[in-house]
């Protein structure tokens, strides 16, 4: 497969707030947003099969809605001195195309002093 180019027009802008505290050793933060597309909603790309000289063709994206919302939810604790310990979730929401993530992380403190 060769691909011989791709075009897609388009810019995002991203409104939005957050909050964080803090309640003892334990850190939540909550960030909330609204995401508009500007300009094309699919991606265009040109391909051809290397075997088969002259078969060139076009893939055109699934065409996505203009906004979405964007959600970022985490919780972070002090388990110890020296280990921080970080449970997420962010997601992108529009009907068409939603993305959901989510994560746990260690973080470990070697060598010089905590804060």
């Amino acid at each position: 497969m060769r691909v011989s180019g791709g075009k897609q027009d388009r810019a995002a802008s991203q409104l939005g707030i957050k909050w964080g505290g803090q309640m003892g050793s334990i850190m939540p933060e909550v960030k909330l947003g609204w995401r508009h597309q500007f300009g094309a909603t699919n991606a265009d790309v040109g391909a051809e099969f290397d075997i088969a000289p002259d078969s060139s063709f076009r893939v055109l994206s699934q065409s996505e809605k203009r906004d979405a919302a964007l959600i970022d939810i985490g919780l972070s604790a002090e388990i110890s001195k020296n280990v921080v310990g970080k449970i997420g979730y962010q997601g992108r929401l529009n009907g068409d195309a939603d993305s959901h993530a989510g994560g746990i992380t260690l973080i470990a403190r070697f060598g010089g002093a905590a804060k």
